[in-house]
């Protein structure tokens, strides 16, 4: 507000009108900074809808609340054929049975009458995988598992879909079906098999009271529905998910560090600029948590498992998106955060293809901080040199961690 001495000293009338506030900065005032409401948004309405806009909060970010919830619900409703089966199926795959007990499965539907809004993540893992098992199979012969010595390959006749793309063609429409409803329930256009649904939708948590740095560390998780049941298998994808899962409080630093530019706040937003930075140190822990080493103990993954996991989670589809580790949230985030203006590159142009199909709620999320209030610009303007050492140092901490997710997305879309 200027001093009385000032405004006295002005006799126009438009120099007048320019001391008082303008109305960008009312209705800023009014509304809040734009990334704080898609997680108030997004937290009001997620317990009613079972999240089906896509995890986000500010206490667990983009990860889920309760990593059983929706599983339970899921067990507690017609489709818990579908999760008995996902427990069941590394047997399956080592008598190379996968399309007999898919085939065998009952027909339920993927509506709302019949599988819970809150059973909707769970659901759309347990199809998902095993549509993606059954083709893996198929491809195989039945033979990836136990070979019998002069089995003659023949060709299994079921009920199989036809009519419903052809992410879906030749599955059996007993899972096929309802993952093509599921699907659609949780606004995917096409049926896929995301990176996070293997690894960030399917780990539970040992100990829920042990939160600190956050809760799904790789020592703190274990993975739900294992597909081959090996070692490599389960530290690759629990190491994935503890990468994601490094990012918890992300989300809720970078609107804090939005609602500090708003307000012209540089003290709040160098703390939150600070706390940011620490958050993304953290993430080489989360990397290192797979290691190829075979004396590693749990965490030994071999390189010939990546690839055995490339072949199972290849797309169900051309034109379907591919797993791959840029579909984890973080590094979209950080690229809209620090305002990356070109996507040219190969991993730039596949990020800006797998955006379009993360969850609602990141999505807005993204273009909240992408569009309004960009922390670079303002960092820039006041000239302070903490903030801009701060925001040097989170640039190098993000870019150090892009060269591994260079490497992560490689693996995955074999």
């Amino acid at each position: 507000m200027p001093s009385a001495a000032h405004v006295d000293a002005i006799q126009d009338r438009k120099e007048l009108d320019a001391l008082c506030a303008n109305e960008q900065d009312l209705l800023a005032l009014a509304l809040g900074a734009p990334a704080r409401q898609v997680i108030i948004r997004a937290q009001e309405i997620g317990p009613r809808t079972g999240w089906r806009d896509g995890y986000l909060s500010t206490e667990h970010g983009f990860c889920p609340p309760d990593y059983d919830e929706s599983a339970g619900a899921l067990a507690r409703s017609a489709g818990r054929v579908w999760s008995d089966l996902c427990e069941r199926m590394p047997g399956c795959v080592a008598r190379g049975r996968v399309r007999e007990s898919v085939a065998a499965l009952p027909t339920v539907a993927g509506t709302e009458d019949v599988i819970p809004d809150r059973a909707l993540w769970a659901a759309v893992v347990a199809l998902g995988m095993m549509c993606s098992i059954y083709r893996y199979e198929e491809n195989h012969h039945g033979e990836d598992g136990v070979r019998v010595a002069g089995q003659a390959h023949h060709r299994l006749h079921y009920d199989l879909a036809y009519d419903l793309g052809e992410e879906l063609l030749g599955i059996p429409r007993t899972i096929a079906l309802p993952y093509f409803q599921v699907s659609r329930r949780l606004g995917r256009t096409l049926p896929h098999l995301s990176f996070p649904d293997q690894a960030s939708y399917n780990i539970r948590i040992r100990d829920p009271t042990s939160t600190y740095p956050y809760i799904a560390r790789f020592d703190n998780t274990e993975l739900r529905w294992s597909m081959f049941g090996e070692r490599a298998e389960i530290a690759f994808l629990k190491g994935c998910a503890d990468t994601s899962a490094s990012f918890q409080h992300g989300p809720d630093a970078i609107a804090a560090c939005q609602e500090h530019v708003m307000n012209r706040n540089i003290e709040g937003l160098l703390r939150e600029l600070i706390r940011l930075k620490e958050i993304l140190e953290r993430m080489p822990n989360a990397f290192h948590s797979i290691n190829t080493n075979p004396n590693s103990g749990e965490n030994y993954v071999a390189a010939s498992a990546w690839t055995r996991w490339g072949f199972f989670s290849a797309p169900l589809s051309k034109r379907c998106p591919a797993a791959s580790g840029l579909q984890f949230p973080p590094y979209l985030v950080m690229d809209a955060f620090l305002g990356r203006k070109r996507y040219d590159s190969f991993l730039g142009a596949e990020g800006v293809h797998l955006r379009a199909w993360l969850p609602t709620n990141q999505r807005s999320f993204i273009a909240a901080i992408e569009y309004h209030y960009r922390v670079p610009e303002f960092v820039q303007q006041t000239g302070d040199p903490r903030l801009i050492g701060v925001m040097d140092g989170i640039v190098e901490a993000y870019t150090g961690e892009l060269v591994r997710s260079v490497y992560f997305g490689s693996i995955t879309s074999h």
